[in-house]
């Protein structure tokens, strides 16, 4: 689901109404729509992949301003793939704590490139502290969740 987004490759991509685009990688649908209608009843639009290579795909072609991604199948390599093309793109991943020998993925996925790191579950005001901290904008009130 890709609402109202616009702008040029290589700028972060605006809304029409100048709010900030997020691009969700989240395999669970669930999840996913949780956190899409989330963001949006914060008037962020938001872009949704299934998988790190949709995500790249998308990615490539909306330049967000955001990624929140989850780990799974293979979002080590999305980030790391992600922070190569484009630097300047805040990246956020989430993941239930697995660990690859010592090291955990979310300590992986900082080390690749990730800005910030969710451990799930985590709170709707953990993500949007981590999100409005990404794109320097003040949070709002307390009213929504996620679920």
């Amino acid at each position: 689901m890709l609402s109202e987004i616009s702008g040029a490759i290589g700028a972060p991509t605006m809304a029409a109404n100048g709010n900030p685009a997020v691009l969700v990688i989240e395999e669970d649908p669930t999840l996913l729509r949780s956190l899409t209608a989330f963001l949006q009843a914060h008037r962020i639009s938001v872009a949704t992949a299934c998988n790190g290579s949709k995500g790249l795909e998308l990615f490539r072609r909306m330049s967000p301003a955001v990624v929140l991604t989850d780990l799974v199948d293979n979002g080590v390599g999305t980030i790391a793939q992600m922070r190569r093309e484009r630097s300047e793109v805040k990246i956020i991943a989430m993941s239930g704590g697995g660990r690859i020998g010592r090291l955990g993925l979310l300590e992986i996925a900082k080390a690749v490139g990730a800005d910030a790191t969710l451990k799930k579950p985590f709170g709707v005001w953990d993500l949007a502290a981590t999100i409005c901290g990404m794109l320097e904008f003040p949070r709002q009130d307390r009213g929504a969740s996620i679920g």
